[in-house]
């Protein structure tokens, strides 16, 4: 552990040290032994992720802008189409929230309008 006795670790520390160790052969290999080695971390240690510097804690998701956001995508696989009132159905939020996310939504390459109907864009 290079970092055990350490807090306010920044990801350019940590990323020197993978730059370093990365098996550039084998790297899902390497990935997945990385996952693994966090999982034994985290069960005999806790949560170590406090440490960072860029730790913090995730907002809630029940009620949240991610929960929306997912629920509009997992309506869309289901369905294949929406129209606009059918989110607004779902979303329980003001109109002009639900257009955010609706945006954000587009302008990320999730979904697309077509002809009034929200899609989810083909990859």
């Amino acid at each position: 552990h290079f970092f055990f006795f350490l807090s306010d670790i920044s990801d350019l520390q940590i990323l020197s040290l993978v730059e370093l160790s990365l098996d550039q052969d084998n790297p899902r290999d390497w990935y997945y032994a990385l996952m693994d080695y966090g999982a034994y971390i985290k069960s005999t240690l806790g949560n170590q992720n406090k440490r960072s510097k860029h730790y913090s804690k995730q907002s809630k998701f029940e009620g949240s802008k991610r929960q929306l956001r997912g629920e509009i995508l997992r309506l869309l696989s289901e369905k294949n189409s929406l129209l606009i009132k059918d989110v607004y159905t779902v979303s329980k939020r003001t109109k002009k929230e639900t257009a955010e996310i609706i945006a954000d939504l587009m302008k990320e390459g999730f979904i697309e309008e077509i002809e009034g109907k929200f899609y989810l864009v083909k990859s």
